[in-house]
């Protein structure tokens, strides 16, 4: 279950930070919003998180 919550949460910063992204001249361009930031923050902790995940586990979901 906690595997599956991680890859959710993961799944979810996502979609919140293309959201974001997809609306905001700031974050397209590569300078973060005081909005966008911790999003963008909070997605590339989640994925980091994940990918250890999976590395530790030889790849393996």
């Amino acid at each position: 279950m906690a595997d599956d919550d991680l890859y959710a949460r993961y799944q979810h910063a996502y979609t919140a930070w293309r959201a974001h992204h997809a609306n905001c001249q700031p974050c397209r361009a590569g300078t973060h919003c005081p909005v966008g930031t911790p999003i963008h923050q909070r997605l590339t902790d989640l994925q980091d998180s994940y990918l250890r995940r999976i590395r530790s586990r030889g790849g393996k979901r």
